[in-house]
């Protein structure tokens, strides 16, 4: 009689609803570790310049998009991401100072700014995570690039300078910036998790980016006879926290 009876059906799997590619996009909010930076005149024999110095650490908004693919087994999930982010995190700093004391009189003031932006960056990253019914909990690291931007600047018309003590001739400083912009290598290593609402999702997530170390001097001529000179760098390598909250799609 038990050949009559069948046996009951055997419950289907159930799909992890991260498989597939997405398209998300959102905003960010970074903080970077502190950079150093001086600007001042060169001044030959006339006077130490106390320039502007200090340090400074470059914050600020945002946009960011990611792309990706994932694989998932069971619960698990592995994926591949490409994401952008354009905006600006930014430190400036600005200060006038005496015309420093020397040898030929000098007088008036200068001016200085110095002004550091990282405002782009792309990274291809893998990812690792769980799923929980409709939540992801992740992991990340990637490889790629970060756009900087480094401005110095002087302004020199409000200070001048004579000869022979003040009896002879006066000369006025000029003004001019230098700006550098170059891409720098980076790293980045990131946690979040993403919540699926049906086929959109959200997702929260933190991620650390370590820029190697970076030095930079730059002299600028003013005038022909006025110049200044500026230096910037980072400690060992340079961190950012950036926090992020995006929406997205899946396909």
């Amino acid at each position: 009689m038990a050949a009559d009876y069948d046996l009951p059906p055997q419950p289907s799997p159930v799909a992890n609803p991260f498989l597939g590619g997405y398209l998300a996009l959102g905003g960010s909010y970074a903080v970077e570790s502190a950079r150093n930076f001086s600007v001042g005149t060169f001044t030959g024999l006339s006077g130490n310049d106390p320039g502007l110095s200090g340090n400074g650490s470059a914050a600020g908004w945002s946009g960011v998009g990611a792309l990706g693919y994932n694989s998932v087994f069971g619960p698990a999930l592995v994926g591949i991401e490409l994401d952008g982010r354009w905006g600006n995190e930014t430190f400036d700093k600005s200060a006038a100072v005496p015309n420093p004391n020397g040898f030929s009189l000098p007088g008036g003031q200068i001016a200085y700014s110095y002004r550091f932006k990282n405002d782009a960056g792309v990274h291809l990253s893998g990812r690792i995570g769980a799923a929980f019914g409709d939540i992801l909990i992740f992991g990340k690291f990637g490889a790629g690039a970060s756009r900087l931007k480094e401005t110095f600047s002087a302004d020199q018309t409000g200070a001048f300078r004579c000869a022979n003590f003040g009896v002879g001739p006066c000369a006025t400083g000029g003004a001019a910036s230098f700006t550098q912009t170059r891409w720098v290598p980076s790293l980045i290593v990131g946690v979040g998790a993403e919540r699926n609402l049906g086929a959109f999702f959200a997702r929260g997530a933190v991620d650390v980016e370590m820029l190697t170390q970076d030095v930079l001097s730059v002299s600028q001529l003013t005038t022909p006879l006025w110049s200044f000179t500026g230096n910037a760098s980072s400690p060992n390598a340079q961190w950012t926290v950036r926090a992020s909250a995006m929406g997205g799609i899946r396909f």
